[in-house]
């Protein structure tokens, strides 16, 4: 049975941030519905909205019917879906800069790190970094991530 008090107790207790999100993400959802669906690369942004929109819910619906009970794969399955979520994000990007840039050496690169970072993404999700360490677990890898992220940036690419 589904539990509405304890889905608004754990809205409350995140200052109701989910469930602002479930509003902004609908809506970003149905707006790009209505304005963008003719295009190539709206239906690519549609894709990754109603991805992330899909999840969210899943991922409310895990929270009140398995509850703390499960913290373990709850945490695991989160950690999952926003690592598959920023990868639909990024290959989003990709696509849209694909599109937009002229300049074939930027979109060799594009092309590189996307191979990159795909491999990088499904190394992660097979085995989570486990053969690096073992005494760090998602943030370790997560702050990884935004230290590959930081050096790739610090020197501008030119065309």
């Amino acid at each position: 049975m589904f539990e509405w008090d304890k889905l608004i107790d754990d809205f409350s207790r995140f200052y109701y941030t989910p469930f602002l999100m479930l509003i902004v993400e609908g809506t970003a959802l149905v707006i790009a519905i209505i304005y963008i669906r003719k295009t190539k690369i709206g239906n690519a942004f549609i894709f990754y909205i109603a991805f992330d929109f899909s999840l969210l819910i899943l991922d409310f619906f895990l929270v009140s019917y398995l509850g703390k009970s499960k913290k373990s794969y709850f945490q695991n399955f989160q950690n999952t879906t926003n690592t598959l979520v920023a990868f639909i994000e990024l290959l989003v990007y990709f696509y849209f800069f694909s599109k937009i840039l002229k300049g074939t050496r930027i979109k060799k690169i594009l092309i590189i790190l996307s191979i990159l970072y795909s491999l990088l993404i499904l190394m992660f999700i097979t085995t989570k970094f486990r053969f690096i360490t073992t005494r760090y677990d998602y943030p370790f890898t997560a702050n990884f991530f935004f230290l590959i992220k930081a050096f790739l940036c610090k020197k501008p690419l030119t065309i």
